[in-house]
């Protein structure tokens, strides 16, 4: 599975609906425990759902209880894959996260774990984790409802036929409620509320700007995008789709009844994505070098999928699950890298054009994340620099040379591993996600509520653009005249 490096907040797209009014039926207890601060299991009767309270949990002895609730999301969110189990007491915190693993398998790779709000009014999608035998699992920080939830989307076996000539800009500005299906975020009611004179995107009754187009794609919940030095722009999704300088609209290039999660071009024919099959324990290499027209595939051992990095002097990377792999003849063939520890999981890597490595790892432990750090090598890879860190940054860089890595913000890593603050972004844009930057252009994305912060003097002034939805990806080229940026919440990218 696709990892997202920082926990999702609130989803702003759903965010968009009218608040749903659900009366549950009775529910009965299927699990209870006395659990304090020694930490504990509870398993519940029909064995479909775990909890795990690590040592420190809690400072007291309480009685940690599971329900299966009669309530469901509503259909708009997903569609709910098996029960929905209520935690309590509700609202309990805790000082460390709790691991939550259910139990009945379930192979879709882009089903979600959640944590919702007791009318569903709030949903939180928790990052992607799975344990040894694929099942699903999530950390929560406090007791509300948890379920497993598949957003919208298009059947994986279904193939959706592409007219390359159909508009794909949807209109702007928007036209009361009657347009709000096309051009707007939410239903009829939140968009007529902005009237006539929404020139940007309206969300939630409110008419926000916006220097991005919205581009249809296709249904795949898009986390990824590359864009290449001559402004072409590729995503991954249900297949693996593109669209060269000039053109409207995007074409299918690669048709296959999976998910892709990574993707990588570079400008002169070659085209890589990778996908994953259950039991998520290897990654598919597709690899075109005439623009996504034919198509050869290898296999790495990847979990979850693999992403794919660009590197210095054209090299490429890859890396998934406890692994990564270097490519030095553009995605032709792959030779494994030692820079984790065996027991470690890669989340993040960044190669600077000096060939310095930059990674992300951190060490897990029955479910739980006991350290992390960042390996840094300048020797191109014969040896690692290991700084500890408190916090899991994703990490991205230039063409100048810069790094950066952001997290609760944003900030400038050099090749000692320090790390000085650049920007801090309003308290409402958690959940900061990827960055990209050509040395004086930065940007960085944030899943909420659904901007993208835009540097054009390297972060030192900043501009909060809106585009909506759950932006993930980002790429740009080298002169800022093109920039991309995936939306997770549905079939679009958001273009200027």
């Amino acid at each position: 599975m696709k990892r997202l490096l920082l926990a999702l907040p609130l989803l702003a797209g759903f965010a968009c609906l009218n608040p749903v009014s659900i009366d549950p039926a009775p529910n009965s207890e299927i699990a209870a425990r006395l659990i304090g601060s020694a930490g504990g299991t509870l398993d519940d009767a029909k064995g479909g759902l775990r909890i795990e309270v690590p040592p420190g949990a809690l400072d007291h002895l309480e009685r940690i209880t599971v329900q299966e609730d009669a309530a469901v999301p509503p259909g708009s969110l997903g569609q709910q894959l098996g029960p929905v189990y209520r935690l309590g007491p509700s609202g309990l915190t805790f000082a460390k996260p709790l691991l939550v693993t259910f139990l009945n398998p379930v192979e879709s790779p882009l089903a979600r774990v959640y944590l919702a709000s007791d009318d569903f009014s709030q949903v939180e999608l928790l990052p992607e984790k799975r344990s040894s035998a694929g099942a699903l699992q999530g950390e929560v920080g406090h007791f509300s409802k948890v379920g497993i939830i598949l957003p919208p989307s298009r059947d994986a076996g279904e193939q959706e036929p592409v007219d390359a000539g159909a508009a794909v800009v949807d209109p702007s500005p928007c036209q009361g409620s009657a347009a709000c299906a096309q051009g707007c975020l939410g239903d009829s009611s939140n968009c007529s509320a902005c009237g006539d004179v929404c020139q940007g995107i309206c969300d939630r009754g409110t008419c926000r700007p916006s220097g991005f187009t919205r581009v249809h794609v296709t249904k795949g919940k898009l986390t990824q995008v590359s864009v290449t030095p001559d402004g072409h722009i590729y995503a991954p999704g249900w297949g693996l789709w593109g669209k060269a300088p000039g053109e409207s609209a995007f074409r299918l290039l690669a048709s296959l009844s999976t998910y892709f999660y990574g993707v990588w071009a570079n400008g002169s024919g070659v085209v890589m994505g990778t996908t994953a099959e259950p039991p998520f324990d290897r990654a598919t290499l597709w690899r075109s070098t005439d623009f996504g027209a034919t198509w050869l595939q290898s296999q790495l051992p990847l979990e979850g999928g693999g992403e794919l990095v660009r590197g210095a002097g054209g090299e490429l990377w890859c890396f998934g699950g406890k692994k990564l792999y270097r490519s030095r003849d553009q995605g032709a063939s792959f030779t494994p890298v030692a820079a984790n520890n065996p027991d470690e999981d890669v989340i993040s890597v960044w190669i600077a054009p000096f060939g310095e490595i930059f990674a992300m790892v951190w060490l897990n432990q029955g479910g739980y994340i006991v350290s992390r750090a960042l390996l840094i090598s300048a020797d191109g890879g014969a040896t690692f620099a290991r700084i500890p860190v408190a916090k899991d940054y994703y990490l991205f860089g230039s063409a100048a040379n810069d790094v950066y890595a952001v997290a609760d913000g944003l900030y400038r890593l050099d090749v000692q591993g320090r790390l000085s603050a650049v920007a801090t972004f309003p308290a409402t844009a958690t959940g900061l996600a990827r960055g990209w930057t050509n040395g004086t252009f930065v940007a960085v994305s944030s899943m909420y509520p659904g901007t993208v912060y835009l540097s054009r003097d390297s972060g030192v002034t900043w501009l909060a653009d809106y585009v909506g939805g759950m932006p993930l990806g980002i790429d740009g080229t080298s002169d800022a005249s093109t920039v991309a940026v995936a939306d997770v919440l549905g079939d679009v990218l958001w273009t200027r």
